[in-house]
C-alpha cells in the first residue's frame, strides 16, 4: 500500500479539490496516514466500539 502513495495522493487530491464544497477544499488538508496499512482494521473496531456503547438504535 504504501508504495502506491506517490501515485495515488496526487490524483485522490485532485480529485477532492474537484468535487468538494470550495470552503471544505481550502480547510482540509491532505496528509498520508501515520497509522498505515492498519487504518482500516483500526476505523472498523472504532465504528464497532461506538455502535456497542451507544444508545441510538444498532445498524
Amino acid at each position: 500500500m504504501k508504495r502506491t502513495l506517490p501515485v495515488m495522493a496526487p490524483l485522490s487530491i485532485m480529485l477532492f479539490e474537484r468535487r468538494a464544497f470550495p470552503a471544505a477544499a481550502r480547510a482540509v488538508k491532505a496528509v498520508p496516514a501515520e497509522l498505515g496499512d492498519d487504518v482500516g482494521v483500526l476505523g472498523a473496531v472504532a465504528v464497532a466500539m461506538a455502535q456497542m456503547t451507544s444508545t441510538l438504535p444498532q445498524i
